[in-house]
């Protein structure tokens, strides 16, 4: 069932983005819909988008832009494996640095992009590793764990979305994207009134790597989201 909510979410973010067509550059408004689209999916309070986050977020995405760091591995994209199979390679944009690991003000995603979703990513393959328990998780699997849990924390109420081009005169136009959210998610303890509905495997901790068997309900989902879409 996991599966029709990724589909059906998948479908609104496509009707925002095809919104935007036409555009110079990705549109940071967009990609803020497309979070509050799946928080929507969830029954889940929609963010407000906050001015000073965007061009802080913004300011950001540039001086990662000056940083050089190599081309990431593209979410969706098909690979051939050691036996010669294509599969999707699961993978996380780790390399970017985070703009302050100690601040108390928001929680930070970062991505790098083409056309590809970031927040649908993290919300299928984030949502995944955090829902299975995972015992000795690796950093990618830890890092979209948080992103998934960050982009669903019921008590931030704002969103910041900053978009720079990585490589000006590289012609495969790849940008950076640096999402904030205020006030922080992720906060030890506060776990189970923050997300949403789960069962709660009282044998463990809630932490970033803990999983949950979510509660879904489609029938409200498709109603909400097609609400979404209309509007």
């Amino acid at each position: 069932m996991y599966m029709y909510k990724i589909l059906v979410v998948f479908l609104a973010v496509f009707m925002i983005d095809k919104r935007c067509l036409g555009t110079s550059a990705p549109s940071y408004l967009a990609k803020a819909q497309e979070i509050n689209a799946i928080r929507l999916s969830e029954e889940w309070p929609r963010l407000s988008v906050s001015s000073k986050l965007n061009r802080d977020c913004k300011e950001y995405a540039r001086h990662l832009a000056t940083l050089n760091i190599p081309d990431q591995t593209l979410y969706w994209t098909n690979e051939v494996d050691e036996f010669g199979n294509k599969d999707v390679i699961i993978t996380d944009h780790i390399a970017y640095p985070s703009s302050d690991p100690k601040n108390t003000n928001y929680i930070e995603s970062i991505c790098e992009f083409v056309n590809e979703s970031c927040a649908l990513y993290w919300y299928s393959k984030g949502g995944l590793f955090f829902r299975n328990h995972l015992k000795f998780p690796s950093k990618i699997e830890q890092s979209l764990a948080g992103k998934y849990t960050a982009m669903l924390w019921k008590s931030s109420k704002k969103i910041g979305v900053g978009i720079a081009l990585k490589n000006s005169a590289n012609k495969n136009k790849r940008y950076i994207m640096v999402v904030r959210y205020a006030p922080p998610g992720n906060v030890p303890g506060q776990y189970k009134q923050n997300l949403p509905k789960f069962k709660l495997d009282l044998n463990e901790t809630i932490t970033n790597e803990s999983a949950f068997v979510k509660n879904l309900y489609i029938p409200v989902l498709l109603l909400n989201l097609l609400t979404f879409i209309v509007m």
